[in-house]
C-alpha cells in the first residue's frame, strides 16, 4: 500500500511538468488541451485495467453460504465500529485533516502566483512537493514502525502548521526559496491524508474491523477533500486574501491534533480493559 500511494507522487511530478506549460500558454482556453490530454491518459489507464485486472475464472466455485456468512460478518463489524464513541471523534479529526490539507495544497499555485512567483517556478515547487511525497510516505511509515502513532502524527501535524506559516510568510513577503522550503515541509504533512489512514484503522480498532474501519476513514477523508478547496476559495472571494483561510486552517489542525491524541488515549484504555476481561 505504501508503494502504491508513494508512486502517486512520481505521477504528480511528471504531470505538473507536462500540464503547467499547456495551461499557462498565451491562449486563455489552453486549459482545454490539458483536459483532453488527461482524458486520453485516463482512457489508456482504463484499458490497461480492463486487460490486466480480471475477475475469477468461470471454473471457480462460489460457496453461497460462505458469501452470505461474510456479508453478515461485515454488517457486524460496521455495527461494532459505529457503536464505538471514539470512532466519531477520530472521523472528525480525519475530516478536518483532509479538508485543511487539501485546501492548503490546492490554493498553493494561485497563492504563489498572487505573491509574484512565475508559473514555471510554481510548477517546479509543486513538482518538488510531489517528488518528496514519494520519500515521505515511506519515511512516515518507517517512523511509525519505530516510534509509534503519537510521535508520527505529532510530526505530521507540526509540519502542517509550519507549511501554513510559510504560505502566510510567502503571501506577505514573497520569496522563491521559502516556496521550495514549503514544498518539502508540506510533503511531510500530506501523509496524514494517505498513509496515516490505515495506521489509524489498525491502531484504533481490532484486526477483524480493519477493512471496515479503513473504508469508513477513507470516505470521511474524501468528504473533507470535497469541502476543502471550495471553502478556501470562498474565503478568498469574500475577503480578497487567503490569509483568513490559512489562519483558520492552522486553528483547526491544532484542534484535530489535540483531539486525536485524546482518541488514541481512549482507544488504548479500551483495549486494555478488553484484554483484562478476556484474561478474567
Amino acid at each position: 500500500m505504501g508503494l502504491v500511494l508513494a508512486s502517486n507522487g512520481i505521477g504528480s511530478t511528471i504531470a505538473i511538468q507536462i500540464l503547467t506549460p499547456i495551461i499557462h500558454a498565451d491562449n486563455p482556453f489552453a486549459y482545454r488541451k490539458a483536459y483532453r490530454l488527461v482524458a486520453i491518459i485516463l482512457s489508456v489507464v482504463f484499458l490497461l485495467i480492463l486487460i490486466f485486472f480480471r475477475n475469477e475464472s468461470k471454473g471457480t466455485e462460489i460457496n453461497e453460504n460462505s458469501h452470505i456468512s461474510e456479508q453478515k460478518k461485515e454488517k457486524t463489524y460496521y455495527k461494532d465500529i459505529l457503536k464505538t464513541p471514539y470512532f466519531y471523534l477520530a472521523a472528525i479529526c480525519i475530516f478536518i485533516s483532509g479538508m485543511v490539507l487539501q485546501s492548503v495544497y490546492g490554493i498553493t499555485a494561485p497563492l504563489l502566483e498572487d505573491a509574484g512567483i512565475g508559473s514555471n517556478t510554481i510548477a517546479n515547487v509543486l513538482s518538488v512537493a510531489s517528488m518528496m511525497l514519494f520519500v515521505t510516505k515511506f519515511g512516515i511509515g518507517f517512523i511509525y514502525d519505530r516510534t509509534g502513532i503519537r510521535i508520527t502524527i505529532s510530526l505530521c501535524y507540526a509540519c502542517s502548521f509550519l507549511a501554513i506559516f510559510l504560505l502566510l510568510l510567502i503571501y506577505t513577503v514573497s520569496g522563491t526559496l521559502l516556496a521550495f522550503i514549503y514544498a518539502v515541509i508540506v510533503s511531510i504533512a500530506l501523509p496524514l491524508e494517505t498513509i496515516m489512514l490505515p495506521i489509524y484503522a489498525r491502531g484504533l480498532f481490532e484486526e477483524k474491523n480493519f477493512n471496515t474501519a479503513l473504508g469508513l476513514f477513507v470516505s470521511v477523508n474524501t468528504a473533507g477533500y470535497a469541502m476543502g478547496a471550495p471553502l478556501a476559495n470562498l474565503c478568498y472571494d469574500l475577503s480578497g486574501s487567503y490569509a483568513i483561510a490559512l489562519i483558520s486552517s492552522a486553528v483547526l489542525m491544532i484542534f484535530a491534533l489535540v483531539l486525536m491524541h485524546f482518541v488514541i488515549t481512549i482507544a488504548k484504555r479500551k483495549r486494555k480493559e478488553t484484554m483484562l476481561n478476556i484474561n478474567d
